[in-house]
This record gives structure tokens, C-alpha cells and sequence, in this order.
């Protein structure tokens, strides 16, 4: 596994056990190894954004 340098992207199966995992950020980060910034920013997104993908409207369209 290689490690993670600051200034690059988490990868998206990250993102995907972020949104699967329970419990609070603090619990999620420590479990994941990520920081608790990182879990609270990405489940933000997903409630913001999960209505917009679901109609099938993507965000880069939405304001194109």
C-alpha cells in the first residue's frame, strides 16, 4: 500500500468506505486513517449533492 502525500486525492473506494462506515467522524477517521475533516467533508457532499445525482442532473451541468 502507498502512503498518502499532502496535496493528492483520496482514492474513491476511501470515499465509498467513508460513506459506508458508521459511527461518528472521530470513530470513522481513526478506523480509516483518515482525518476527521476529511470524513465530515465527504459525508457533506453526499447529502448536498446525493438528490442532484439521483435525478441524474450532475453538478457540472446543473450550472453550465
Amino acid at each position: 500500500m502507498t502512503s498518502w502525500r499532502r496535496g493528492q486525492a483520496y482514492a474513491q473506494h476511501l470515499r465509498e468506505r467513508v460513506l459506508a462506515a458508521s459511527g461518528t467522524p472521530g470513530e470513522v477517521a481513526e478506523r480509516l486513517a483518515v482525518s476527521t475533516a476529511y470524513v465530515s467533508r465527504v459525508r457533506s457532499r453526499q447529502a448536498r449533492y446525493a438528490s442532484c445525482l439521483a435525478g441524474g442532473t450532475s453538478m457540472w451541468r446543473s450550472w453550465r
